[in-house]
């Protein structure tokens, strides 16, 4: 089982999430976060749960629950297709990497 971030689009959430994720002691600029960036957090994560899948509440989102990566693409599909853009981004692109 792997997990994935699902927070809105805004460097709001973005930040929110990231500042209460533990980093590690070093990184540098090639650091991220895999996540799914959507256009409605709140009707995104009713549907997901509607849909079935386990969402883990966490500051300025969550993380969604996959049997298995190859899982992806289908609930990308299914999000859009519900009429929420979701797209797969960075969500620690919010942080200082220098």
């Amino acid at each position: 089982m792997i997990s994935i971030a699902l927070v809105e689009h805004s460097c709001e959430a973005r930040s929110k999430y990231i500042e209460a994720r533990p980093l590690p002691s070093f990184y540098m600029e090639d650091f991220s976060i895999l996540g799914i960036t959507v256009t409605d957090y709140p009707t995104a994560q009713a549907f997901l749960r509607q849909t079935g899948y386990t969402i883990i509440p966490r500051p300025g989102g969550g993380d969604i629950n996959l049997q298995h990566i190859s899982h992806l693409p289908k609930l990308l599909k299914q999000l859009n297709e519900h009429g929420i853009d979701a797209t797969v981004s960075d969500v620690a692109d919010t942080i200082y990497q220098a």
